[in-house]
């Protein structure tokens, strides 16, 4: 569908247009500050203006419902570089696609490991946040036990965003290795070299769970 009108009108928020080497370099060159929250309004009134303008209503209802669904909240202080790329790659990149693509795309963004910690903590410390959030509010819902989150912490550690860029990166030494079992996945996790992979099984387990159709399917039909 032909969407020049709006197309223009977002034109005039240029912002939301970046990527997160373009947020940075404009920050570089003195046009952006470093934790400052220009992007993200703008990201915002961009929101506003496709869902008020775009002949493309469906795929904006859908943008939205999977913007709650996989939340990284808008503004949001660790996120100020990598938001708007969150939205132009994972949320509206699969809004019409598979789950699983967008569920791994969020696992392997900056902002959703910046906004659920994952990026600061490595084997030594497992951080839950991620890990329980991916369950309980991404996929199967509170069905799991306190040793799923724990396992599930272990297995997705070296996730992380590299400082010096702000991009997505795996770090094997900040991976823990060992068998887990979570939610009857079962994993060998055996290399800190094959971490990544692991936790990519995870993901396309959880995606692929039956409790995860009937949640979703179900906030589908309510919205």
């Amino acid at each position: 569908i032909d969407d020049a009108a709006c197309d223009a009108i977002v034109k005039r928020l240029p912002l939301v247009g970046l990527d997160i080497t373009g947020v940075r370099k404009a920050v570089t060159a003195g046009t952006l500050k470093a934790g400052g929250w220009d992007v993200m309004q703008q990201l915002g009134a961009a929101a506003v203006a496709r869902a008020v303008w775009s002949r493309r209503q469906l795929l904006e209802v859908m943008v939205d419902f999977w913007s709650n669904h996989l939340n990284v909240t808008c503004p949001s202080g660790d996120v100020w570089d990598s938001r708007q790329d969150y939205d132009r790659t994972v949320v509206r990149g699969y809004a019409l696609g598979r789950f699983a693509d967008m569920l791994k795309a969020s696992a392997a963004h900056p902002a959703m490991l910046s906004y659920l910690d994952n990026r600061y903590y490595a084997k030594a410390h497992p951080n839950e946040n991620y890990g329980r959030e991916l369950m309980e509010l991404h996929t199967v819902g509170m069905i799991y036990s306190e040793a799923d989150v724990q396992n599930a912490a272990r297995l997705l550690t070296g996730r992380t965003v590299d400082p010096a860029t702000g991009l997505y990166r795996y770090d094997a030494a900040r991976h823990a290795t060992g068998p887990v079992t979570i939610l009857g996945f079962t994993h060998a996790n055996a290399t800190a070299a094959g971490g990544e992979a692991a936790s990519g099984a995870f993901l396309d387990y959880l995606a692929a769970h039956p409790k995860t159709a009937e949640r979703i399917a179900q906030k589908l039909c309510v919205r």
